[in-house]
């Protein structure tokens, strides 16, 4: 009898496992508009970047791949999905900090203080001395994960661009508006800028 209890919870979690991601699997479907409900913010699992974004649901039709917020998106497409912590350090907005500093367009918040030198076998790893401070390498930005950072403002965040060394393009990703890493840029057009020419 507890041979039999097994296999269904087995079989009950694998059907479980399989819709998820399926469900998750599905392109971006915006629907179509109808006279029920009008537009409507919505989140769906970009099956390409593992990212929850926006979209504006038109109100009718579409599939599965539409959620409510995106935490309810995170947490239906979480196998597929990257974790991310929550409620990130509210850190003063400095978009181009590093700009002036480094010669750069990355554009994180991240609060990283940058190492002093006067030469650039005097800076960590990944790092080289620039106008005396320690930025990092291009090489070293470029071949980052993409990072959602951590949310500052519940459900707030805004587009920025991240380069994929697989795919040698870059790609839009939600930013959570605090912390992440410098793979992090305003447009595309800056993205490609600094690391498309390898």
């Amino acid at each position: 009898m507890s041979n039999n209890v097994e296999r269904y919870v087995a079989l009950v979690y694998w059907l479980r496992v399989t819709s998820l991601a399926e469900e998750c699997e599905n392109p971006k479907d915006v629907g179509f508009e109808c006279a029920e409900a009008g537009k409507q913010m919505r989140f769906y699992h970009d099956k390409i970047t593992g990212v929850c974004q926006p979209m504006f649901y038109k109100g009718c039709g579409g599939n599965e791949n539409r959620f409510e917020s995106a935490k309810a998106c995170r947490e239906q497409c979480s196998q597929t999905a990257p974790q991310r912590t929550r409620k990130g350090k509210v850190i003063k907005q400095q978009p181009l900090m590093f700009k002036d500093i480094c010669n750069a367009t990355y554009s994180p918040n991240i609060v990283k203080p940058l190492d002093r030198c006067k030469l650039s076998d005097t800076c960590e790893a990944n790092y080289s001395c620039h106008q005396g401070n320690c930025c990092p390498k291009k090489e070293y930005v470029c071949k980052l994960d993409y990072d959602s950072g951590k949310e500052a403002v519940e459900n707030v965040h805004e587009p920025r661009y991240a380069y994929n060394s697989h795919l040698n393009t870059c790609g839009r990703f939600s930013y959570f508006r605090a912390e992440g890493n410098f793979n992090n840029f305003l447009s595309f057009g800056d993205c490609m800028k600094f690391c498309g020419v390898q």
